[in-house]
């Protein structure tokens, strides 16, 4: 039997540092190579809250060359949904080959402009604010359609079902915690738009949506990605979809994402 590779992130807290120490004696005892490149990864691990696993994924560009297995160091992790208590019986798990694999989709950006074309990915969001606390002008197209044909606000937010009951809920967007590759789209503070279809029943797009940022003087938008800044962008088109591969995450059980997200934060 190969021996398996594993890849280790984690964030600073004393509580993570504890739990590291433990962790890394564990996955030595079970035979495991701890390697330091991405490449050579079968399974990397992020150890601590949400955001490091976010962080994770965005440190290794969202490879579905290795399975992801979070464990949560911190206290109630959505995202992370192994506690270090079940680290045993995880490590177990690996080496019987026996764990099972989750297929998560992975958002996909596409940003167009005098620049060039460039691509970032996400697993929860994605945002457009305004440029230094003005308002933002933009067209939202689906299929080449105009859906709004200017609009003029605080901005976007275009949230996947997992990132669903993030900051789109508390934008008012809907709680989609299904597995299809859909989004919640919310117009944030909109002071003018011009609907232009009824194709955005209760604010969810499938698949993908196009926006047209406008090229005008004052028009500076922020973009973020899972909360964090992308990029300062003025003018040029932004293509919102779904990766075609997704990120494969290590899970104890055959419940899915979307119900143990239903279980923690809605309780339903």
């Amino acid at each position: 039997m190969d021996r398996k590779t594993v890849r280790i992130f984690s964030n600073d807290y004393n509580k993570t540092e504890d739990n590291l120490s433990l962790l890394i004696s564990k996955i030595k005892d079970s035979d495991f190579y701890i390697v330091d490149r991405k490449e050579d990864a079968d399974f990397t691990i992020a150890l601590g809250g949400d955001g490091t696993l976010l962080r994770t994924l965005e440190e290794t560009n969202f490879s579905s060359d290795t399975v992801y297995v979070g464990i949560n160091s911190g206290s109630l992790g959505y995202l992370q949904d192994i506690e270090v208590s079940e680290m045993d019986n995880m490590l177990e798990l690996i080496k019987k080959n026996e764990y099972v694999k989750e297929e998560l989709p992975v958002l996909e950006v596409t940003i167009e402009d005098k620049m060039g074309i460039r691509k970032y990915y996400g697993l929860n969001e994605f945002e457009i604010y305004p440029y230094d606390n003005k308002v933002v002008s933009f067209k939202l197209l689906f299929e080449n359609y105009p859906l709004y044909d200017n609009v003029c606000g605080d901005g976007i937010s275009i949230a996947t079902p997992i990132g669903s009951t993030g900051h789109n809920q508390s934008l008012g967007g809907p709680i989609m915690l299904i597995k299809e590759k859909i989004f919640s789209i919310v117009l944030k503070g909109a002071i003018r738009s011009t609907k232009c279809s009824s194709v955005l029943p209760n604010g969810i797009v499938y698949n993908s949506v196009d926006i047209e940022l406008l090229d005008k003087e004052f028009n500076d938008a922020l973009l973020y990605i899972d909360g964090n800044k992308i990029e300062k962008m003025q003018g040029g088109m932004i293509h919102v979809g779904y990766r075609e591969v997704g990120i494969r995450k290590l899970s104890l059980s055959n419940i899915s994402m979307t119900e143990r997200l239903r279980e923690k934060k809605v309780g339903m």
